[in-house]
């Protein structure tokens, strides 16, 4: 069974939940952060490139936990980064 299309909205906040995925990644790999997250390289890329309207919530509890910080925090960064982007 295929998800339904992603909301404007869950698009905007895929896009900037993988621009700040990337940024806490940074400067290790891609790999690496797959790895550490349990999930494949492929998974990760289209997340970062914001391909990913609305990852599932074991998902980004693997990638936040991976990075080291917790879901809320890892949450608020993209709440904050849709806002900024809307004001722009």
């Amino acid at each position: 069974m295929s998800r339904p299309e992603s909301s404007a909205e869950q698009k905007a906040q895929g896009y900037a939940l993988g621009q700040i995925v990337q940024q806490l990644r940074l400067p290790r790999t891609s790999e690496w952060l797959a790895n550490a997250a349990g999930v494949s390289v492929d998974t990760l890329r289209r997340i970062e490139s914001g391909k990913v309207g609305s990852p599932g919530v074991f998902l980004v509890a693997r990638l936040s936990g991976a990075l080291g910080v917790t879901m809320d925090e890892l949450l608020r960064l993209v709440s904050k980064q849709v806002k900024r982007k809307e004001t722009n």
